[in-house]
């Protein structure tokens, strides 16, 4: 149970940019100021009628209205919002995008991995040693994704390096590439999933 507290006190100790203005760690502030996001995720993919994604309209409930001729009756929208103006301050749909494959990356390709980043501003978010940067390489493989760029950084400066992962060099020759120059200390790497792969992987997590 202690540990418990310890994660949950951890996780809202962490702010996120969906998560704006005062209070933003209290988890009431939290649940409101999600809940469209949370909304959208959850009907994004719903097809047919009544409720879901409609353009550039998300609508979230109907009511049942009596047609002109009053012989017959149909869902008509009742509530919702535009997602273009309701998710403008944070950069839009685009950005919720990328934030849903940036938290792929981080669950599951990243997962257990040791992360070496100090976290101090200065160095990327997530650096890894040699060895966990093959498994990225193996992960990232098996979810059909793909090594896009490497970049090495070393304490004194001088091997700090950057490769463009293209054809036809593999993600294993760039890395070996840079080992070869020295660079043996911690690595950042740049993937990209495939959407629908993030897609099947986020529907339960927003369900």
């Amino acid at each position: 149970m202690a540990d418990t507290i310890q994660v949950v006190l951890w996780a809202l100790g962490q702010k996120c940019p969906l998560r704006q203005g005062a209070d933003w760690e209290n988890p009431a502030t939290a649940i409101e100021t999600l809940s469209d996001c949370c909304t959208y995720s959850r009907l994004r993919k719903r097809e047919g009628r009544r409720f879901g994604v409609f353009g550039d309209v998300c609508v979230t409930s109907v009511t049942s209205a009596l047609s002109g001729d009053g012989n017959s009756r149909y869902d008509y929208p009742s509530s919702g919002f535009v997602l273009s103006s309701q998710f403008s301050s944070v950069g839009g749909l685009p950005s919720l995008a990328s934030r849903r494959h940036q938290r792929f990356v981080e669950q599951v390709i990243y997962h257990g991995l040791k992360n070496l980043s100090p976290r101090d501003g200065d160095e990327p978010e997530w650096l890894f040693s040699p060895e966990d940067t093959e498994e990225i390489f193996h992960r990232c493989e098996v979810h059909g994704g793909k090594v896009l760029y490497l970049s090495h950084l070393s304490e004194s400066g001088e091997h700090d390096e950057y490769a463009q992962v293209s054809w036809p060099t593999s993600a294993e020759k760039a890395l070996q590439m840079l080992r070869e120059k020295g660079c043996n200390e911690k690595f950042s790497v740049t993937v990209k999933i495939p959407k629908e792969i993030v897609d099947r992987w986020d529907e339960p997590q927003s369900g």
